[in-house]
């Protein structure tokens, strides 16, 4: 089977090569493309399949990740938190719970795996123009009336203009972040950068 797209190449070759040692593609939970943490909070780094979580970890052509250490100090998991907040610096949160919000957000995505559940991150303006999951879902196959259990490995946003939350919603694993409009370029309700 050769890929329409030669920069696929490579990750064709990492499936196959889980399929030669006699499992099936089935095995393969999930593709990743950068380290994770199993569900142990161990480290999972290395290019290939990894036997106790299923995923398959393809680093992209040209990807570079620094070596982490298994025990980092408190120093440098500071480091690590400050290069994060470094990435959204720029945007305009209200408070520090918002931005703590969004940083929660981008590491339930690189985490999710290992998260037998996760929080929904609602994203609330104040005006215009500024959940849990479960750990399994049965989604219908279309045209079939099948719904086959399958492990959830979803991360749910939400936008929307002044959101509440009701009714199950409002679990303390609901959480919520404010844009503070004030901090638009042109000082009204319209950033429409992408942060």
């Amino acid at each position: 089977m050769q890929p329409r797209d030669p920069r696929h190449k490579g990750k064709l070759a990492d499936i196959a090569a889980v399929i030669a040692t006699g499992r099936e593609a089935s095995a393969i939970v999930q593709g990743i493309t950068a380290p994770t943490l199993r569900s142990d909070g161990t480290l999972l780094d290395r290019p290939g399949y990894d036997d106790e979580t299923g995923l398959l970890l393809i680093h992209a052509p040209g990807a570079e990740f620094p070596v982490i250490p298994d025990q980092p100090t408190k120093a440098e998991a500071e480091e690590a938190l400050g290069t994060l907040k470094k990435l959204l610096g720029t945007f305009p949160f209200e408070t520090a719970a918002d931005l703590s919000v969004a940083l929660s957000a981008i590491l339930t995505a690189v985490i999710r795996p290992a998260l037998k559940t996760a929080p929904m991150h609602v994203f609330s303006a104040p005006r215009r123009g500024s959940g849990i999951t479960a750990d399994t879902v049965r989604p219908r196959i279309l045209g079939k009336s099948e719904a086959p259990k399958l492990p959830a490995r979803v991360m749910m946003l939400a936008t929307g203009n002044n959101l509440m939350a009701k009714g199950d919603m409002t679990r303390p694993r609901t959480v919520k972040m404010t844009v503070r409009t004030s901090d638009c370029p042109d000082g009204k309700a319209s950033c429409d950068r992408v942060h």
